[in-house]
């Protein structure tokens, strides 16, 4: 496990029990413009020191339309869905699992239990880690050489998300 070496801001500061001292409560609380919610982490990003935000769903967070129309499309659409890495309790992502052509074909990859794993048994269930899941799956559908490109790659991808994540 890497530990961070820095503070990081909870969502609402209600508590600083374990913040350095001298941020006063709520000082790091700022809306995005956007869903009107906090999603910046109180750092900045070491080459432009633009704001660092966060990139997840957080309790209480609207998906915007456009996006969670796209996703029900897609869903719908579907003749197999992965889950990957959720326990699929919230609404409404966890209902478009079930969402796509019949029969449903759901593969769900979680080290919990989940409340499709019915419906997934029907596929498949696996309990283990996703990265390892993927990797598994990556060898089976791309040729090695670019596999092997594709895991060469990753540092570059990251840098990218971590880029794009950095944007104000």
């Amino acid at each position: 496990m890497q530990i961070r070496d820095y503070y990081t801001l909870d969502e609402t500061a209600d508590e600083l029990l374990d913040a350095p001292q001298g941020i006063p409560d709520g000082s790091h609380v700022e809306l995005c413009p956007e869903c009107e919610c906090n999603h910046f982490t109180g750092r900045c990003c070491d080459g432009c020191g633009g704001k660092l935000k966060d990139t997840i769903i957080n309790f209480g967070d609207q998906l915007g339309v456009t996006q969670l129309e796209g996703a029900k499309a897609h869903a719908t659409a579907s003749d197999l869905m992965l889950s990957l890495g959720t326990t699929m309790l919230v609404t409404p992502a966890n209902e478009m699992v079930t969402m796509g052509k019949r029969p449903v074909r759901l593969v769900v990859v979680n080290r919990q239990t989940t409340k499709k794993d019915r419906v997934a048994a029907r596929t498949a269930r696996v309990f283990g880690d996703i990265d390892v899941f993927l990797r598994h799956v990556m060898a089976q559908v791309m040729p090695a050489a670019d596999r092997i490109a594709w895991e060469e790659g990753r540092a570059t991808r990251m840098r990218a998300y971590d880029l794009q994540r950095a944007a104000p």
